[in-house]
């Protein structure tokens, strides 16, 4: 997009007009949907110990259905993790075909809550044997809705045919535990197409046109 400046428009404090100009340009790229799953049916993931897929049903600070419909994926839907899980443990999504992809982008809906010092990771690979941290935290979750959180790939994961993603939960000896991992709605989203419509956002000056 090209925003242009029209003569006899804006003038400066002494009546001079701003001349007739380009004022700048800009390009926006619309994210091209590789992948979507919003869990509505089972996905098949490789789930470790006390990883579920279902309705969630808590009592106290959790879902009570997933982001959009009833299901999600969740560590213990039904109530807080326990203390003292000393490794990690996984759900692990099937493998994703993202073939001809140059740049991708992981969003989906998020419900979490750790109690400080319990860890979390969401990790991705390509062979299901080594791994990429695309974020982790030991400091603490206290989410109380949905949310959407979206992580950038490492360029050297886009365009394989088997990419993976997992979230790890694993906790210490404090007697305090929270509801944990909770995810719906995945999508892996490409580099996408340019955007060639005029924006519709108004500006602040008249007779301002887009090319």
């Amino acid at each position: 997009y090209i925003v242009w400046m029209q003569s006899n428009q804006v003038a400066d404090v002494e009546g001079a007009w701003v001349r007739a100009d380009a004022l700048g340009q800009f390009e926006i790229a619309l994210p091209s949907v590789v992948y979507f799953n919003g869990l509505d049916s089972d996905p098949g993931w490789t789930l470790e110990p006390d990883w579920e897929y279902g309705i969630p049903a808590y009592a106290g600070a959790g879902p009570i259905g997933g982001a959009t419909g009833d299901h999600c994926v969740g560590y213990h839907l039904s109530g807080n993790y326990t203390k003292r899980i000393t490794s990690m443990r996984y759900a692990t999504t099937g493998p994703i075909d993202c073939t001809g992809s140059s740049r991708l982008t992981l969003r989906f809906q998020r419900w979490l809550r750790t109690d400080r010092n319990d860890a979390t990771a969401l990790e991705a690979s390509t062979n299901g044997t080594s791994w990429v941290t695309l974020w982790s935290s030991s400091g603490g979750a206290a989410d109380t809705a949905w949310r959407s959180v979206q992580y950038d790939l490492p360029p050297e994961l886009a365009g394989s045919a088997t990419l993976q993603f997992r979230w790890g939960l694993s906790s210490g000896s404090d007697p305090k535990t929270e509801s944990g991992w909770h995810s719906d709605d995945l999508e892996v989203l490409g580099a996408g197409a340019l955007d060639v419509l005029p924006p519709a956002a108004p500006l602040g000056v008249a007779d301002v046109t887009a090319e």
